[in-house]
């Protein structure tokens, strides 16, 4: 039985004279409403397009993947030899990401911005799955927009131009996938193209191994107590795809060999004492201070929930945990990995504070994004402290600052200042280079490390380098020629004499790595400058 209060006259969709809005009028006003916790959606993705947009192209570990992007797609062959440094190369050699160089140098080949705006998109999207993963744990936005910001800041200092930009949805993906695993088994198979992908565009393809390992094993110890549902159709499902996509790694010009790769790369002796990004985090770094804040208030989240972590989230803590320690460059796959599982912790928290008044949320993997899409027709009046004028206003101020700067843009933007227009980034030896290709200065060449991608990218096939940032692909003793010249030893002019039938011809330094060798070369009667900038000589 229904009982009605409004006339009999009056029809059910009318609107009283009172000016109460009849439940259908409402609910439609109600679907085009912009509430406040939809801007808590917007904020994260609206940071991580501006800050990426505002970004250059750095030129360490980027220039030397174009070119050998370019050498494979004119030739169209795979790049299996190192032809564009000089100095002996280690065996064998590896090229694993070469679909990451394809990409940048078909991006880049369209326009510099094109592949910048890629990147900002590829960040975002990203941002993007880990919040949607973390509210989906948490049953809250608000919460998972907070963790999901935790975590970009996390990963902030990692995410430059390099193939390991093609490696994060990668892995996103994969927790993504796999964290829902029980709830949307049927979502497993694309586990496998993804795999396919990452094997064949960097190296940490690893982690998406030991994810798979790490879930099953989780998954295993979870229920122990339970064996006849790791027998079930279900459980089966989800092994055979976690072993296709670990079989997957295969699928590469290496075969099994790719983790041999692997291993040589995460392990190489110089690499992890020259490159600063495989030294351990600490406060003295900005990628350091990062993770150890990201520790600190994961820690608190634990104290304050006392919600019991499942034996996958232990082993995922503890494997992130000890590949953060070892390196800084791993620091942004902890921040990731974390999300997650910080959101239901103050998830839980906010639950223990809210179960008195019904709201109470917790970590029961609420599927609450459709919830998001779709108005509530059970109270469809809007809250009296709503304003949606001014959560518009708020909407479009984040999202069109955010489009205002993107890349692709960027040269006609009047809000852009003149040296800001361009894509590189200001440290970029583009005059050195300029001067080096209309030069002919002899060869062989020794040069600064981090210069050695631009100026192969310019100067090849005319000139090759000493060295550039690929650390494991040069022997031990060349990098030892290299630091034994660079800071000035007794027997630096013997060294470059021992390179070649006539010895190194001609050095391009940069001034300050080099300031202890450019005096001794100034005294030195067998050289002479022929060019100096602010940077380099």
């Amino acid at each position: 039985m229904s009982i009605s209060t409004a006339p009999a006259s009056v029809p059910p969709q009318s609107v009283p004279e009172s000016g109460v809005q009849a439940p259908g009028e409402q609910a439609r006003r109600t679907a085009f409403a912009l509430k406040r916790i939809h801007l808590w959606a917007i904020v994260p993705l609206a940071i991580a397009w501006l800050a990426a947009s505002v970004d250059f192209i750095e030129p360490f570990d980027f220039w030397w993947n174009l070119k050998s992007g370019q050498i494979m797609a004119e030739t169209g062959r795979f790049l299996n030899s190192d032809v564009l440094v000089w100095s002996p190369v280690r065996l064998p050699y590896y090229n694993p990401q070469w679909v990451s160089q394809l990409l940048f140098y078909w991006l880049y080949n369209a326009s510099p911005y094109l592949l910048l705006t890629v990147r900002t998109l590829i960040i975002v999207a990203t941002v993007g799955l880990v919040l949607w993963l973390c509210t989906w744990r948490s049953g809250s936005l608000r919460v998972g927009s907070l963790a999901t910001v935790v975590a970009y800041l996390t990963a902030w200092t990692n995410l430059g131009m390099r193939p390991q930009l093609f490696a994060f949805l990668p892995f996103v993906g994969f927790l993504f996938l796999l964290e829902r695993k029980d709830d949307h088994p049927r979502w497993l198979p694309l586990l496998v193209p993804i795999m396919l992908f990452w094997v064949n565009t960097h190296g940490s393809f690893f982690l998406g191994v030991a994810l798979l390992g790490i879930y099953a094993l989780g998954t295993l110890i979870e229920h122990l107590r339970n064996p006849g549902r790791l027998k079930s159709g279900a459980a089966l499902w989800q092994a055979f795809w976690i072993v296709a996509s670990a079989l997957t790694t295969l699928a590469n010009p290496y075969l099994a060999d790719i983790y041999s790769y692997f291993l040589i790369a995460t392990n190489d002796p110089i690499a992890r004492a020259l490159n600063i990004e495989w030294q351990p985090p600490n406060l003295a770094s900005g990628t350091g201070i990062l993770f150890y804040a990201n520790v600190l208030i994961f820690l608190v989240s634990l104290y304050v929930s006392k919600r019991r972590l499942r034996p996958t989230e232990i082993l995922l803590l503890l494997a992130f945990a000890y590949l953060s320690l070892t390196s800084l460059r791993n620091v942004m796959w902890w921040g990731w990995v974390t999300a997650p599982i910080l959101a239901a912790n103050f998830a839980a928290w906010g639950a223990a504070h809210n179960r008195d008044r019904g709201s109470g949320i917790g970590d029961q993997g609420a599927n609450v994004e459709s919830a998001l899409l779709t108005p509530n027709t059970q109270h469809p009046m809007p809250s009296r402290t709503e304003l949606p004028a001014l959560n518009w206003l708020i909407a479009i101020m984040l999202v069109g600052s955010a489009l205002l700067f993107t890349p692709l843009w960027r040269q006609a933007n009047p809000f852009v200042p003149a040296p800001s227009k361009t894509a590189l980034s200001s440290d970029t030896p583009i005059k050195l280079a300029d001067f080096l290709t209309k030069s002919s200065v002899p060869a062989p060449i020794f040069n600064y490390m981090e210069w050695g991608g631009y100026l192969g990218w310019e100067l090849y096939p005319r000139y090759q380098m000493f060295v550039d940032g690929r650390f494991e692909a040069r022997k031990v003793e060349v990098w030892n020629s290299y630091l034994s010249v660079s800071r000035g030893h007794a027997n630096w002019q013997k060294t470059l004499d021992s390179y070649g039938p006539h010895g190194i011809r001609t050095l391009v330094l940069n001034k300050d790595f080099h300031s202890s060798l450019i005096p001794l070369i100034a005294a030195s009667p067998i050289w002479h400058k022929v060019y100096e900038d602010k940077f380099a000589a």
